[in-house]
């Protein structure tokens, strides 16, 4: 009989423990599923992209590295503005390549292409974002490419597509950078009076 009960002890007690684990498994799968259901609800911050010289497709075939002059010469404006992000500039590559355009070593298009092409919210700091976005605006769509095209292109030019014919010198910088400075103050301008409204 004892060993009867002890067996009967043994199933209950094995019987038990598979109810046990039966309830953890049914917990852990619905804690599984309101994990899942917050994070596929969670929406993460996307990057803004202001440019990115692989869209430009034919116009990138057909001009080859001037492609990256737009949007270099906007990049160098903003070194030397100091409205890049503090965290994309900890890099000790990229802290050497923003020395080089402050001396003049580097020009800006050819280190927007060492950096693939792309202008993204990452690299500002957030004044310089609130820039970009207005100006530059998003793909290009601001007033920044007429600006350029008005400022380095002939008087004849007729096309938007001649901004992407300009020659990566600092001559071009030089004539662009009172431009920029100009719009940027202008700009400043009407944050702050926004502000005090």
């Amino acid at each position: 009989m004892t060993t009867l009960a002890a067996a009967g002890d043994s199933v209950d007690t094995i019987a038990k423990w598979f109810c046990v684990g039966f309830v953890v498994l049914i917990v852990l799968v619905a804690l599984y599923a309101v994990v899942a259901l917050v994070v596929t609800h969670i929406r993460l911050p996307k990057t803004v992209v202001y440019d990115k010289v692989k869209w430009y497709g034919d116009i990138l075939n057909r001009v080859g590295d001037r492609a990256y002059v737009p949007g270099g010469l906007f990049l160098a404006w903003m070194i030397e503005s100091n409205l890049l992000n503090e965290d994309f500039c900890a890099d000790a590559e990229v802290e050497l390549e923003i020395a080089q355009i402050k001396n003049r070593t580097l020009t800006g298009p050819a280190l927007y292409q060492r950096w693939d092409g792309v202008l993204t919210d990452e690299m500002f700091d957030d004044v310089g974002n609130l820039f970009a976005k207005e100006y530059v605006g998003v793909v290009l769509s601001g007033s920044y490419l007429g600006d350029l095209q008005r400022t380095l292109c002939s008087p004849a030019s007729t096309s938007a597509d001649d901004v992407f014919s300009l020659a990566d010198t600092w001559e071009n910088y030089e004539l662009l950078k009172p431009l920029l400075d100009s719009r940027f103050q202008a700009w400043s301008k009407t944050i702050v009076m926004g502000e005090d409204a």
